[in-house]
């Protein structure tokens, strides 16, 4: 809806070039308002831009979930960032045990990159197709790429992760090591754990002349997780008629080309490559720093 507060995006970014950083920060949180983070407040201006000065093109929105590492294409578990998921499961990759905040009875909504970047090329087909039938002024449709039928759960989340650990021990260990929980006082707990944990290995680095990296770790987790937890806390149930439609009409063979069809995803195969798949981003991580070093 086109509800942005101080009369819209334009008026806004007018607003902040005249203020010290110091008043930015004071006026951030009426002009989020009930968004959770500017994250998603600027998902927002950006939709009701799009609605308001370009719904004569060809084009629709897409929301796609919190997007995660591949499913198949171009290899199983491929990932080359550690944002969201991936960031907070590095923890665990190294060793580390950590709860988040958040409700272990609520719906993750994740989708692998591959199905959401093959749902996103037919989106756009589709939407050029819509636009050559009905050139006319149009409301841009809203395409949410998601689903409630085949979803896990916050809680699950750890424990299907420590399928890809590399031993059995580490497959057992690793289904406790990493999840959430409702207690605010857990959570610190395990926060300070955790950044005792990083602070001593640290300590070891130096003494043995090596630079720290864990503390830095740390805090690119902590960060992570501060973005997440909003999603974490709550439980939504999206609409999806659309995609479904249009998943439907596609020929069994653009099916095979471009397979984003979330209800029949096997998470279990899924997560048997989820977290080789982040061990192998760090190492190519740290490769790329030895040879910049070299």
């Amino acid at each position: 809806s086109n509800d942005i507060p101080f009369g819209g995006h334009d008026n806004i970014l007018q607003i902040l070039s005249h203020l010290q950083e110091q008043e930015k920060v004071q006026l951030t949180p009426l002009i989020l308002g009930k968004m959770p983070n500017s994250y998603t407040f600027s998902k927002k201006c950006a939709e009701v831009m799009i609605q308001n000065h370009y719904n004569h093109l060809p084009i629709a929105i897409f929301r796609p979930p919190i997007v995660v590492s591949a499913y198949q294409e171009p290899i199983p578990g491929w990932v080359d960032n550690f944002n969201g998921l991936s960031g907070m499961c590095v923890a665990l990759i190294q060793g580390h045990v950590y709860r988040g905040y958040g409700d272990p009875s609520y719906r993750c909504h994740t989708v692998p990159v591959d199905y959401c970047v093959s749902a996103l090329l037919t989106v756009a087909a589709e939407a050029a197709a819509e636009r050559a039938e009905v050139p006319e002024q149009r409301k841009v449709p809203v395409i949410n790429f998601a689903t409630d039928a085949n979803t896990m759960l916050w809680g699950e989340f750890g424990r299907e992760a420590a399928a890809g650990c590399e031993t059995v021990l580490g497959r057992f260990f690793g289904r406790y090591a990493l999840g959430v929980t409702t207690s605010r006082f857990v959570h610190r707990l395990f926060v300070w754990w955790f950044i005792l944990q990083a602070a001593f290995a640290d300590l070891m680095l130096v003494l043995v002349g090596k630079k720290r990296k864990h503390l830095c770790m740390v805090n690119r987790i902590m960060a992570l997780e501060e973005a997440a937890c909003h999603f974490s806390q709550h439980s939504w149930s999206a609409e999806n008629a659309n995609m479904r439609a249009i998943w439907a009409n596609l020929s069994a063979e653009d099916r095979k080309v471009l397979p984003f069809d979330i209800d029949s995803l096997d998470w279990k195969d899924y997560f048997r490559h989820f977290l080789p798949g982040i061990k192998a981003a760090l190492e190519r991580c740290l490769q790329r720093r030895k040879s910049k070093c070299a």
